[in-house]
């Protein structure tokens, strides 16, 4: 059901280092910013997505193309305007990732004018899946339910639920993983990431295949 083969797996592996070091760090800066000094203080606040990366969300990124990040401690209590100001460090990396696809997709003409005839087509593959997969964890990180980025969030305003959650982290990455073998969250998330593809993709060449 999931054919993977040695090129996707390699495209995959780039395209996920990417999305990481993106949303890791303006995640790290937007908590940093509202007030909270903890994920810098982890080390999070860096370009570098080894920081960022979840062995159970990397498996489930590259069988799936969905997955997650390492847990994200962020103290509510500690934002400007609390549960708001997480709902505002959560939209900031929301959006961080649709500009990675909106960059990507711009790309798109430059890969085709600049690589040789050879050359084109790989940078071009490359840039049409770092978009699809870059949409694919943002949607897939507000779903509610850990381990995405939005259900750390949703239970870090209940310390007791999070540290029992945190305790029992790779029991939940594995029920994650199952649920996403069920092809349920793929094919319930399709229509929104085709979408919001189509809205990115608008008044740019070359993108047909975006849509």
């Amino acid at each position: 059901m999931h054919d993977i083969t040695l090129a996707t797996l390699l495209t995959r592996i780039v395209a996920l280092f990417v999305i990481l070091a993106v949303y890791g760090l303006v995640l790290s800066w937007a908590a940093a910013r509202m007030g909270d000094p903890g994920p810098a203080e982890d080390g999070r606040m860096t370009f570098n997505p080894f920081a960022h990366l979840d062995i159970l969300g990397a498996i489930a990124f590259l069988i799936f193309g969905m997955g997650w990040m390492r847990p994200f401690s962020v103290d509510p209590g500690t934002l400007r305007w609390n549960a708001a100001g997480l709902l505002l460090v959560l939209l900031c990396g929301f959006l961080s990732l649709l500009l990675l696809a909106s960059i990507a997709i711009l790309l798109l003409p430059w890969a085709a004018t600049t690589f040789s005839y050879s050359g084109a087509p790989v940078v071009g593959g490359f840039l049409v899946v770092l978009a699809r997969l870059a949409v694919g964890f943002a949607l897939f990180n507000l779903v509610p339910l850990p381990p995405t980025t939005a259900g750390q969030f949703l239970f870090s305003v209940y310390p007791r639920l999070c540290a029992a959650l945190d305790s029992r982290r790779t029991i939940v990455g594995l029920v994650m993983l199952a649920l996403l073998a069920t092809s349920f969250p793929g094919r319930a998330l399709a229509p929104v990431n085709q979408d919001l593809l189509r809205f990115l993709s608008r008044g740019a060449p070359m993108v047909s295949t975006l849509r």
